[in-house]
């Protein structure tokens, strides 16, 4: 299995496994945790939807449910872009109401997809289609966010532009 490959380290003998120094790795560009925290923000959409769908609104009542998990998406994805991913560290209200109302928009045109697709495809597809439908917007939310809403004021996202630590030895 690739992920199983053994390393040797530095001649001391141990074979080790270098998964977790490879997630660490890839995880260091900004753009991979960018999806993960979409992702992530997606799945609670998509739980929300679906708890609210099966357990309290019913299947009829999908597009509220889903309307409902894409508010507390919004909320989620935003604090984490900010603390996270971007790092942004001034001007959160200005950055705030930007990534408010871009999301609106964003949110407009998912909901409308959504609508449209689940329409043509039937209510027993709304799952696989909220998840499509977010997931073809990420690689463009990523390129507006980069590029506008969280631009200046960001940390840098290279593991080498990181200052090392203060050297507390005397």
């Amino acid at each position: 299995m690739i992920l199983e490959h053994q390393h040797q380290s530095k001649g001391d003998g141990h074979a080790t496994v270098p998964v977790m120094r490879s997630l660490r790795a890839l995880t260091r560009h900004r753009f991979v945790r960018f999806l993960l925290a979409g992702g992530s923000g997606a799945a609670l959409n998509v739980v929300i939807t679906f708890g609210l769908t099966q357990f309290v609104l019913g299947a009829r009542e999908y597009f509220t449910a889903f309307l409902i998990g894409t508010t507390v998406n919004f909320l989620y994805n935003f604090t984490l872009y900010t603390v996270a991913i971007f790092k942004t560290r001034e001007r959160h209200l200005r950055r705030f109401f930007l990534f408010a109302c871009y999301s609106t928009i964003i949110t407009v045109v998912q909901l409308t997809l959504v609508h449209a697709i689940t329409g043509v495809m039937g209510a027993d597809w709304y799952l696989l289609v909220i998840a499509l439908v977010i997931l073809f917007g990420a690689c463009f939310n990523y390129l507006v966010f980069k590029s506008t809403i969280f631009k200046g004021a960001v940390a840098p996202s290279t593991p080498s532009s990181v200052p090392p630590p203060p050297n507390l030895v005397p």
